[in-house]
């Protein structure tokens, strides 16, 4: 794959078996890391947990104002958005009514 990272909201390793075994993961309570390997390359960042850590997981209202109120994750996402070419596939309108995504297409809390 040509880009040099893919973030994605997904809960499942299903990029992690696509990809080969030198691309690693982080997630969003691995923010510092997450920087390290948004700059790095070769890296899937799983912005809101993934399922086999379930203290990562963000599902809940309540889960999502947690993350917003870490200051590393809010520079992970000023930087994916002021820094970086987004491509979104598979997401549909509803998928776009993320808490993440409303913030920052409104450039609200930045």
């Amino acid at each position: 794959m040509l880009c040099p990272f893919v973030a994605t909201t997904n809960y499942d390793r299903i990029l992690s078996l696509v990809f080969p075994s030198s691309w690693t993961t982080a997630t969003w309570d691995q923010s510092v890391p997450m920087l390290t390997k948004m700059r790095d390359g070769h890296a899937i960042l799983h912005l809101h947990g993934l399922y086999d850590f379930p203290k990562s997981v963000i599902f809940s209202t309540k889960s999502y104002e947690r993350l917003v109120r870490r200051p590393a994750y809010r520079e992970l996402m000023r930087c994916l958005w002021l820094q970086h070419t987004l491509l979104f596939i598979g997401c549909s309108a509803d998928g776009l009514a993320d808490p993440d995504f409303i913030r920052f297409l409104g450039i609200q809390g930045l």
